[in-house]
């Protein structure tokens, strides 16, 4: 078995694929890994050039073509052929710091807890670079239970190598054809891990600030519907946990935390419109659907301070605020 499973979603990636996929070529880890490059049903040479890393570590690199299914559909087929111990997701356009790598890799051979959390690094388009530190209250080294984590901002997608056997056991399976799924597998992951760990390695290098990505603001204003469907469908996730017999507060207040962190970052790209009676009808028509769903959900989402103040306006001011925001970005 290998020790590590790297699904790399890849559509559309030709300008960035070959140094993603370099990134893994380190002879102390080769015979580890696995690397499935997922290509997405590309336009461009993304096809050619994972097939190229095949022919050349066949014992590595795996090609698999598929039907254009949008990046959930990726990972679920990263998590249906997996065979590796622990599995890590990868964008096509991003890449890992070789050395962290290294020890990461290392670290999960005789890795037993169902997450083994690492720090990532924002690289943005001018080279410079943050490093996200999220975990700074862990102790390094410690096996936590999940439930008794200490508190932390947020987890995201690329901080986590998780036990393949977890996602396979508890079928997550995320959305299709959609963007911003990343959510969902945060989620569904902690509502599943019962242990969890902190090594500090910088292993992620997420690139940032192109203009194709989903975090852009435009692509947000067009993708609003997406995010619509996504966050209402965590909404529900948790709710319906809430209700069930496995129901625990603490793994509820992990998941419900990241779910009203994209509720309130949803309202706020409205903010963004240039049509301002368009942005407030569908910003209206959202909050009733959140609310319908959970008003508590609803409610703790109005702790994000601009958030908070447009509704206890009632919307009165969005003209402003969108004015405002408007002037800031110019």
């Amino acid at each position: 078995m290998k020790t590590l499973t790297i699904s790399i979603a890849a559509y559309n990636v030709e300008d960035y694929l070959g140094d993603t996929l370099e990134s893994f070529c380190i002879p102390e880890v080769m015979d580890d890994i696995e690397v499935l490059v997922v290509d997405d049903g590309s336009k461009d040479n993304t096809h050619q050039i994972a097939e190229k890393y095949q022919e050349k570590y066949p014992n590595t690199f795996r090609c698999i073509p598929k039907e254009n299914g949008g990046h959930g559909s990726t990972v679920n087929k990263g998590i249906e052929l997996a065979s590796g111990k622990y599995f890590k997701v990868v964008d096509g356009d991003d890449w890992v710091q070789k050395t962290d790598f290294v020890q990461l890799v290392e670290y999960l051979r005789t890795a037993e807890t169902d997450l083994v959390l690492t720090d990532f690094s924002r690289v943005y388009t001018d080279g410079s670079k943050k490093k996200e530190l999220y975990f700074s209250e862990f102790e390094v080294g410690k096996v936590y239970p999940v439930l008794d984590m200490p508190e932390i901002e947020s987890i995201a997608m690329h901080s986590i190598a998780v036990r393949s056997q977890l996602l396979k056991n508890n079928g997550v399976r995320l959305s299709e054809k959609c963007f911003y799924v990343d959510i969902e597998y945060v989620v569904y992951i902690l509502n599943h891990a019962e242990s969890a760990v902190y090594m500090p390695y910088d292993v992620y290098m997420y690139r940032y600030g192109t203009p194709n990505q989903s975090v852009n603001v435009k692509n947000m204003i067009k993708n609003i519907g997406m995010r619509i469907k996504v966050s209402s469908g965590l909404a529900e996730y948790v709710t319906i946990y809430k209700k069930s017999a496995e129901f625990n507060p603490k793994r509820y207040e992990l998941m419900k935390k990241k779910v009203v962190r994209m509720i309130s970052g949803t309202c706020l790209v409205y903010l963004a419109y240039d049509d301002t009676k368009i942005a407030k009808k569908e910003l209206k028509a959202y909050e009733e659907t959140i609310k319908s769903i959970s008003k508590e959900l609803f409610d703790e989402s109005g702790n994000e301070k601009k958030v908070r103040i447009m509704r206890f306006m009632n919307h009165v001011l969005f003209p402003i605020e969108n004015k405002m925001y408007h002037l800031l970005k110019m």
